[in-house]
């Protein structure tokens, strides 16, 4: 069973790291097959018209010449996922599983702004103050109830 570590800070600026319990999960950048197409061969697509003007590359485009170790889980076709589920079970995980998701649906909230920015051209980034300080005030919360240990890494 694996074990996710995340760090946070506290507004003092001290680091705590907290181990959390993990699972396996397939990798969803290769499907589980521990590898993909190089990304620099087809990160813009191709098209049906490209494979017909070459049969030789479409043969070896799937055949797997082209393919590289996966960049997500480095070969292991699987990936360690936090368990949401073993959080739950516990009130204090509870809690945290709580402000994690909080911190989670934040950062999807500036992903979408910086992601609205880029294809609209615009160059400054209109990102509400509150949505990164919801992220620090759930995840520093939870810390300044915990007691302070510190594993050693």
């Amino acid at each position: 069973m694996p074990t996710i570590s995340i760090t946070i800070e506290n507004d003092a600026g001290v680091e705590r790291e907290l181990k959390l319990p993990g699972h396996y999960e397939v990798c969803s950048g290769c499907e589980g097959e521990g590898k993909h197409v190089n990304p620099s061969v087809d990160e813009h697509g191709i098209t049906a018209e490209e494979f017909a003007e070459d049969p030789d590359f479409l043969e070896a485009y799937f055949s797997g010449v082209y393919d590289v170790e996966c960049h997500t889980c480095h070969g292991k076709r699987v990936v360690p996922q936090l368990d949401r589920d073993q959080l739950r079970m516990h009130r204090s995980g509870a809690r945290l599983l709580a402000r994690i998701e909080a911190a989670e649906r934040a950062n999807a909230e500036v992903d979408r702004i910086v992601f609205t920015s880029q294809a609209t051209g615009t160059h400054s980034l209109d990102i509400p103050s509150s949505t990164g300080e919801r992220v620090w005030a759930h995840l520093a919360g939870f810390i300044a109830n915990q007691p302070n240990r510190r594993s050693a890494a």
